[in-house]
């Protein structure tokens, strides 16, 4: 049996609540940090990031029991815009049936999408969270197709999930020149410019 001991992230896990994810979207605060990393950055809770560092998924670490089975939901909570979220929860990420934290082994239920949030919009908050499992997941109905107004309660409560166990949460901005800065950015690391 292998537990990891803490992940080398940083989030001040009451930033959940200052940023309204608890109790307007969730109703407890993770345990634990999750860690979360985008070509070899670490993401620290709260942190604004760009669009382009999320292609492709990230790495996670969270403290994980090799026996025991979890749930990875990754949502976008102000879709399509923060101040009019109508589509919000939109299912970036669902993976059920995780063996400890081996998420390339669990039944991955929704492909992973990266923050795409419409420009001139704002930015918008990304929620990973991880749940351990009380027993092995079958039927998941969730797909491909349908990914708006993904009830993460009704979800945890259906499949009796303990947690969250472990979470993070960054910002992903869409102004015009955040997108320049982004693309400048992308531009110089591809081609080597200064």
């Amino acid at each position: 049996m292998t537990y990891l001991i803490g992940c080398q992230c940083e989030c001040d896990m009451t930033k959940f609540v200052h940023s309204k994810i608890v109790p307007e979207i969730i109703s407890k605060v993770p345990e634990t940090p999750l860690q979360v990393v985008y070509k070899n950055q670490s993401i620290s809770c709260e942190s604004h990031i760009s669009r382009f560092l999320t292609i492709p998924a990230p790495t996670l670490d969270y403290p994980a029991d090799d026996n025991k089975l979890y749930t990875l939901i990754m949502i976008d909570v102000d879709a399509p815009f923060p101040s009019d979220p109508i589509l919000s929860p939109f299912r970036h990420w669902l993976v059920v049936n995780i063996p400890g934290n081996d998420i390339n082994k669990g039944n991955t239920k929704s492909v992973y999408i990266s923050p795409s949030p419409p420009m001139f919009g704002g930015a918008h908050r990304y929620i990973l969270l991880i749940y351990e499992q009380t027993r092995k997941l079958s039927n998941i109905s969730y797909g491909e197709i349908n990914r708006i107004g993904f009830d993460i309660n009704d979800f945890v409560t259906s499949n009796d999930l303990k947690g969250p166990i472990s979470g993070n949460f960054y910002y992903v901005g869409s102004s015009t020149e955040e997108f320049l800065e982004e693309a400048l950015s992308l531009l110089k690391e591809l081609f080597g410019w200064k």
